[in-house]
């Protein structure tokens, strides 16, 4: 017989690290009571759905991976531009998204990144190393 129970992961990110980051148009509902831990899908969208613009396959369309952010001051450095062809199946993001990563160990690390400004581009298309909140 194999044993297939299931473990969570969890870290812990306090709220006050959110504060004047998080657009109130990602909150899902106000929370009743800020002193307990609460899942952060209850509280804000992960990865929302969002219409995709299209390009022509060659067309360079501007990007940013784990690489072009930097963790230090939480922001993106650069955004790149790649052929749409490599990112069309990718989620996009706009300015004031927060990127979460989803891969080890940077999430253990806590390593997340405000996406205030992104260089002058009204979006871009993003790594699957990050969640979107």
């Amino acid at each position: 017989m194999t044993n297939t129970t299931t473990h969570t992961k969890h870290f812990i990110i306090q709220r006050s690290e959110l504060d004047n980051h998080l657009s109130p148009l990602f909150y899902k509902s106000n929370p009743i009571h800020l002193d307990i831990n609460e899942s952060l899908n209850n509280i804000a969208s992960i990865n929302p759905y969002r219409q995709k613009p299209k390009f022509d396959d060659d067309e360079l369309v501007p990007y940013v991976g784990l690489p072009e952010t930097d963790e230090h001051t939480r922001s993106v450095n650069e955004v790149i531009m790649r052929p749409y062809r490599e990112v069309k199946g990718r989620n996009i993001i706009y300015p004031n998204d927060i990127l979460f990563a989803r891969i080890e160990p940077s999430i253990f690390n806590k390593k997340y990144i405000f996406a205030d400004d992104l260089l002058g581009f009204d979006f871009a298309f993003t790594s699957t190393e990050f969640y979107i909140i």
